[in-house]
């Protein structure tokens, strides 16, 4: 799952539209753990490399827990490219990083879904 991308383009004549807004859902199970409690599984999902709103250098998915569980999170996030005469690439991809101390980390029945609004 981690790097899960969907190919997305704006500018130019070959793409749906010169410039457009797109809504992220990223949902998925997690399980995470750490002896200590104090670790994260941060997530976020970039658009040909730019971090959509909001912004942040800590985007936690989900908490560790001593005893893990799984349990369902959702993340959203929102981009927007000015309509632009040049075709760039601004595919979407999933970025996952468990903090250092983590035991165990999963992800399990993952959904990607990008809505895209032209302008």
């Amino acid at each position: 799952m981690p790097g899960a991308k969907i190919g997305l383009k704006v500018g130019g004549s070959t793409s749906p539209s010169y410039g457009a807004i797109f809504v992220v859902t990223f949902s998925a199970e997690t399980l995470v753990s750490s002896s200590d409690n104090n670790s994260v599984l941060w997530l976020d999902v970039l658009f040909g490399g730019e971090s959509p709103n909001p912004v942040s250098d800590n985007h936690r998915f989900s908490s560790a827990a001593s005893s893990a569980e799984w349990s369902s999170h959702t993340a959203l996030r929102i981009i927007r490219f000015e309509p632009q005469f040049n075709q760039k690439d601004v595919t979407a991809q999933v970025r996952v990083s468990p903090s250092d101390n983590i035991g165990t980390a999963g992800l399990q029945n993952w959904l990607l879904k990008v809505e895209r609004y032209n302008l």
